[in-house]
């Protein structure tokens, strides 16, 4: 694979760009920290076997299949708790290794986004205060979908020039649904035996961090 060809390269967030795989799940648990064991546990292992939904997603799942006596203000409240630890672990948390000269190295002659499930407001503020935000030409993130912000990108920019980096499955499906190249980044990654499993299948780049793109 020859990495210069990509005049258009999109990455996901946790995991890509930032190593909060594991702060995420934890800003699950405490939002809700008032509800038992047994319905948080089953909860956080749906959220692993997901991860890369929106937290909208996530939150009404678990109102709807473990709560579902819960009034109708704990959907908000849920949320609230949520983002408040999602902003405040995306100003402690590293960058994962070799982002930020990949960064240097690619942002002058390639058109570098991001796509996340992420809140798209967070993630600017975030990316904002990390100054990182310069090296993108555009964050995109919940309410918006993956496929759909890869939509968007692609609707003006050739697909065979287009590579998507991701860590997790629903990376790997909205590249595939784009038809466009897939690099699946697999230290920081949740899934890594499924996705080493899904690569031998049907042969997408694998690394192991950023700095193997560098040289």
């Amino acid at each position: 694979m020859k990495h210069s060809k990509y005049s258009t390269i999109i990455f996901d967030c946790d995991g890509v760009i930032f190593d909060t795989n594991s702060l995420k799940i934890s800003a699950f648990k405490k939002a809700l920290n008032a509800f038992p064991d047994d319905m948080v546990n089953p909860f956080i292992e749906y959220v692993k076997a997901n991860f890369g939904k929106t937290r909208m997603h996530f939150f009404q799942h678990f109102l709807d299949n473990f709560a579902p006596q819960s009034p109708p203000s704990t959907y908000e409240k849920l949320l609230e708790s949520y983002g408040a630890s999602c902003r405040s672990l995306y100003r402690k948390a590293s960058l994962t290794q070799g982002f930020l000269d990949y960064a240097i190295l690619h942002h002058s002659k390639s058109e570098l986004f991001v796509v996340s499930g992420n809140n798209g407001d967070e993630l600017q503020e975030a990316f904002a205060y990390r100054k990182i935000d310069h090296f993108f030409s555009h964050i995109y993130g919940a309410p918006q979908s993956k496929k759909a912000g890869l939509t968007t990108i692609l609707s003006s920019r050739e697909r065979n020039s287009a590579v998507m980096i991701g860590d997790a499955l629903m990376d790997y499906e909205a590249a595939k649904h784009h038809h466009i190249d897939f690099i699946f980044i697999a230290e920081y990654s949740m899934y890594k035996a499924q996705m080493l499993q899904l690569q031998k299948q049907v042969g997408f780049t694998t690394i192991q961090t950023l700095e193997e793109l560098l040289v």
